[in-house]
């Protein structure tokens, strides 16, 4: 005979449903539960009515502390030969170099777009292509490309944090046997007042091979503990991939050996990622335009998207209006993004792509400047001066960069 208990029990769901840590009891419909498998490390749980029981999981938006790391973005150009220490290649890369009085080989970055289908979410990729080894490297020898990432010791640093940093390398086409690439972090506490004293944080190094492969490698951060940030509000990590070192650099890469480029061939780079946590999550791609916004923030031109600084081109072009003889009042100068800090604006003459000149709209000739001002330094532009080389009531046109990255 049936009870009041009985009936209770036989309403249950029954604990058989769930088999592995982190299964959930969701349902399909009314009275028709149903176990939610759990995710990947990382992932989020989020509604969606594609599926049977209305939830999945999802990688959640910008984990990625390295912008640009897909390699889309290409403000300043797509090659650049023999590039000089602290200069930007693709957008947010810099190379810093010192060979300390050796000879280097020729050296060309670029932006190289991939097969279709051959590395998934990716189109571009970054390339080093070297003519040869280079020679009488001195022991301090570093030649890193390098990211800053913005307020990376505030956010990312601390007793017990740690981040994951991955990408995908190669040595291809022309194949340089047994290249080595170093991957290291160097943490900055800004600049004003008395800031704490740079670190590195020393990581590991991999031989490449001619096939894409993935790398990673979980960094320890440094405590918080005593130190002191910049009153300029400006630290930063310092995400460094070697591709040469001198002897006494090879501990910054786990390394007991110098490297050179060790022959001539190609050195290329993709889906750069840097993780909070010891997680070496799948890459996530950006949305070009929100990549590019992003990088604005740090460096932006006039010019078209394709049109590089200090080609003759009009398309884009800001005018301005002389007041008299020597100040031009500007419009649409408005930045694109406001800025990280206060930006060095170089002015291009549209017509001829010069330096530092200005086209005058009425008589097609060029005046020479001799600076510029800011309506609000890190919003726009506001006036130019020539001393006596305006007319007054005449239109100027002009392109501008806006460069305010580390």
């Amino acid at each position: 005979m049936s009870t009041k208990n009985d009936n209770k029990w036989a309403n249950q769901i029954p604990k058989s449903i769930v088999t592995t840590k982190g299964d959930i009891i969701t349902a399909t419909a009314n009275a028709t539960p149903v176990k939610q498998g759990v995710g990947s490390n990382g992932q989020i749980i989020v509604g969606d009515s594609n599926l049977a029981n209305g939830l999945g999981y999802k990688d959640p938006a910008f984990r990625n502390w390295v912008i640009n790391g897909n390699f889309d973005i290409a403000q300043r150009g797509t090659s650049f030969t023999n590039p000089a220490t602290q200069t930007y290649t693709l957008d947010r890369f810099k190379i810093q170099c010192d060979f300390y009085g050796g000879t280097p080989p020729n050296i060309i970055h670029s932006q190289q777009q991939l097969t279709p289908g051959e590395l998934d979410g990716s189109k571009y990729f970054y390339r080093v292509n070297v003519d040869g080894a280079g020679s009488s490297f001195g022991d301090a020898t570093y030649y890193p490309l390098l990211q800053n990432i913005e307020h990376g010791i505030q956010k990312l640093s601390g007793v017990g944090k740690k981040v994951t940093v991955l990408f995908m390398a190669r040595s291809s086409i022309v194949n340089i046997v047994n290249k080595r690439i170093g991957v290291m972090l160097y943490n900055s506490y800004g600049t004003g007042g008395s800031p704490s004293a740079d670190e590195g944080i020393t990581g590991n190094n991999w031989t490449l091979t001619s096939d894409w492969a993935l790398y990673h490698h979980t960094f320890e951060m440094n405590t918080l503990s005593g130190k002191t940030f910049g009153t300029n509000n400006d630290d930063d990590v310092g995400l460094q991939f070697y591709l040469a070192w001198g002897s006494s650099r090879a501990y910054h890469v786990n390394a007991e050996t110098a490297e050179t480029f060790v022959g001539a061939g190609n050195i290329d780079i993709a889906q750069v990622a840097l993780y909070a946590g010891d997680v070496a999550y799948p890459f996530e791609p950006v949305p070009y335009d929100i990549e590019l916004q992003r990088c604005m923030r740090y460096y932006e031109k006039s010019y078209d998207y394709g049109v590089y600084a200090g080609a003759t081109n009009l398309s884009g072009c800001c005018m301005g209006r002389a007041m008299d003889i020597n100040y031009c009042d500007v419009d649409r100068t408005t930045f694109k993004a406001i800025k990280r800090i206060s930006p060095t604006v170089n002015i291009y003459n549209g017509v001829t792509g010069t330096l530092n000149s200005v086209s005058d709209f009425s008589t097609g000739s060029n005046v020479a400047l001799s600076r510029y001002g800011y309506q609000n330094d890190r919003q726009a532009c506001g006036y130019l001066y020539s001393a006596g080389g305006f007319t007054a009531g005449h239109t100027y046109l002009f392109h501008y960069t806006a460069d305010a990255d580390f």
